[in-house]
């Protein structure tokens, strides 16, 4: 009879026992709340993605273009730079991308290597 008892009163405090509501299993009523919390920050993150592309529609798409425009190699800089300065005129004028239009922003390097990484379109 003593055993009986400390058994019912040994479930009653278990950890699974807090999770029991209104008939439910508790392995139930816990799937229930995790799945809960997962939702929640799946939506969080959505929601903040969102957020972040939206803002970053707002700037205006550019070329790059790293050319020898002075120098003895400026033929081949100058005739890079033309082409480019074509084929984004020839896109502007039939809608841009996707509705924006393009800009182009050359750097002259001289013909010579970059002393510092790539700082010149570091800020594009």
């Amino acid at each position: 009879m003593f055993i009986k008892h400390r058994l019912k009163r040994v479930r009653k405090e278990s950890f699974l026992h807090r999770y029991e509501t209104n008939g439910e299993s508790a392995m139930k009523s816990i799937f229930k709340s995790s799945f809960r919390n997962v939702t929640a920050f799946a939506c969080a993150v959505i929601c903040t993605t969102a957020a972040q592309i939206g803002h970053a529609q707002e700037r205006q798409p550019c070329i790059g273009l790293s050319g020898a425009l002075t120098g003895p190699q400026a033929f081949t800089g100058l005739a890079a730079r033309m082409g480019a300065e074509i084929a984004i005129d020839e896109i502007n004028a039939s809608g841009g991308v996707l509705g924006k239009k393009l800009v182009l922003k050359v750097y002259d390097d001289g013909g010579q290597p970059p002393k510092e990484g790539w700082p010149p379109f570091a800020n594009m």
